[in-house]
């Protein structure tokens, strides 16, 4: 087993597992009762789907059988699924498996858990929280620990070794339920009174409120020029000459982009955008440098409060992410023509490495320029196990789009405040930007609406 960086969030490392003899890990000091109720969960990655992948197993003495196996397995039925197997015997060599319904996706990340309920007498294997159960009451156990990346047969012995990924193991000695899954909201049950994430909830990898942040009137000033970001990753946004950083946004400060110098002091023929940099160095000698946020070949979110200062002159894009020379998706204001009615709408875009063309999703109604001081907040979502793309102007969701999109990894900085196409700094926002978030992972219907609601009252109070 190794370690690598950034292949699930920017900024963070998972194990990884080439199916070598030498690769398993064990789990030090956890002797499953397996007789008992239990679960296990992992967020995991396949890189092949043609050989057997232990996730997760109970370790066992040789001439005996693991007492649980989590495995992907290519199926007879055709494809490759996630499976629980449990054995009523210590030397058995198959027992009572159930699998999933959801095919496996090479390079995909998907949230698998598994476990045995005692009082049903059933196992079940869930798949981005989708429950699949089947029978089984003779569960057996040994003092042995829990072994990551191997299975043990009672035959075979050692096999079935994972290739791939694994991060967020979570070992339960009880049986997951709905609300594991999905967390619940404050007042959602009777002691409910705060927010508790669920497993599956998306993670939070930028987030900038602009709170902590300068004018740029020098670029050559590295101590201005720059927007602290306000969650754990310790990025911050570096802007261009001319970016001003100021209240005035949908809850204080905010970002506001023209074609003016701070303060419209003169013209300022640069574009005004902000880029996400990580320090690479230390806390008393920061070594900023340009680097992602997301990782755009998985599911991703990215939201924002906007105020267009620039009405019916084309395109002007929110948030992206910089590749070799374009943008894989945009969040943006376009014209666009809905029901024969061309008008500038919300947009939210992919698009495909090479050639031209893309696939956007269109909000159904135009955006409304009667009121200059609203602000709007705008979601796109990349939903990488639904093959969805989704925009939500004000909480509400627009008409998806669904297919499989040629998603690729933009290995270059989150921009604000534009997009690049043909190596080209492009579709400039003017206006102001507030409340910029980036999300792995696919928010839902119902986080949307959280969100949004949850930010709309903190600008009232």
């Amino acid at each position: 087993m190794s370690w690598t960086d950034d292949v699930r969030i920017i900024g963070g490392r998972t194990a990884t597992f080439t199916g070598a003899t030498s690769q398993s890990a064990g789990v030090s000091g956890l002797a499953l009762d397996t007789t008992k109720s239990f679960s296990i969960a992992a967020w995991t990655r396949l890189t092949d789907l043609t050989t057997t992948s232990t996730l997760l197993a109970k370790d066992a003495a040789s001439g005996q059988s693991s007492p649980f196996r989590l495995r992907a397995r290519p199926l007879a039925s055709g494809g490759n699924a996630w499976c629980l197997s449990m054995v009523a015997a210590a030397t058995a060599t198959s027992g009572t498996e159930v699998c999933s319904t959801v095919a496996n996706t090479a390079n995909q990340w998907v949230h698998v858990a598994a476990g045995f309920d005692r009082a049903e007498g059933r196992i079940k294997v869930w798949v981005n929280g989708l429950e699949t159960s089947a029978a089984f009451t003779a569960p057996i156990t040994n003092g042995r620990g829990i072994v990551v990346g191997q299975g043990v047969d009672a035959v075979a012995g050692p096999g079935d070794r994972l290739r791939g990924n694994v991060a967020d193991l979570q070992v339960f000695d009880r049986l997951l339920v709905a609300e594991d899954f999905t967390g619940h909201t404050a007042g959602a049950t009777l002691d409910g009174d705060v927010d508790v994430p669920g497993i599956l909830d998306p993670i939070e990898v930028g987030w900038w409120t602009f709170s902590r942040g300068f004018n740029c009137r020098d670029e050559t000033n590295q101590a201005t020029c720059l927007a602290s970001a306000d969650d754990p990753f310790g990025r911050q946004l570096r802007t261009t000459l001319g970016t001003e950083i100021k209240t005035g946004g949908h809850d204080g400060r905010a970002m506001f982009l023209d074609d003016l110098l701070v303060d419209g002091e003169a013209p300022n023929s640069k574009p005004e955008y902000g880029q996400s940099q990580r320090n690479t160095g230390t806390a008393d000698v920061p070594a900023w440098a340009y680097a992602p946020v997301l990782r755009t070949d998985q599911s991703f979110s990215v939201s924002a409060w906007v105020n267009p200062d620039d009405f019916g002159t084309g395109a002007h894009t929110i948030v992206s992410q910089d590749g070799p020379d374009r943008t894989p998706f945009g969040l943006s204001l376009r014209p666009a023509t809905v029901a024969g009615v061309t008008a500038d709408r919300w947009t939210f875009s992919m698009v495909p490495s090479s050639g031209t063309g893309g696939d956007v999703v269109i909000s159904a109604e135009p955006v409304d320029y009667e009121d200059t001081a609203v602000w709007t907040h705008v979601v796109g979502v990349y939903d990488a196990v639904r093959k969805e793309a989704r925009l939500y102007v004000n909480g509400v969701p627009e008409k998806p789009l669904t297919k499989n999109f040629p998603v690729w990894q933009a290995s270059g900085p989150l921009t604000v405040g534009g997009a690049l196409f043909s190596g080209v700094r492009t579709d400039r926002w003017r206006g102001g930007i507030d409340d910029v978030h980036a999300y792995q992972g696919a928010l839902s219907d119902l986080q949307v609406r959280d969100l949004f609601q949850s930010e709309l009252r903190i600008a009232v109070s």
